[in-house]
């Protein structure tokens, strides 16, 4: 085996267990930012209706 192959299968493998750490998170990201999304939207939500119960008061309708 050659220097240049050495180097290559050390490059190769740290590429290959970068990729395996890095591919779980990269594909939980998504998961995570749409939670958030989510949670904050319902915060929003909420505080609409709050809004809305306090401005038009429980009875008025």
């Amino acid at each position: 085996m050659t220097r240049l192959e050495a180097i290559r299968d050390v490059v190769r493998f740290r590429y290959s267990f970068r990729t395996l750490v890095s591919l779980p998170i990269a594909l939980l990201l998504p998961f995570f930012a749409a939670a958030d999304l989510s949670i904050a939207g319902h915060g929003v939500v909420g505080w609409g209706l709050l809004d809305a119960v306090a401005k038009e008061g429980p009875g008025s309708g």
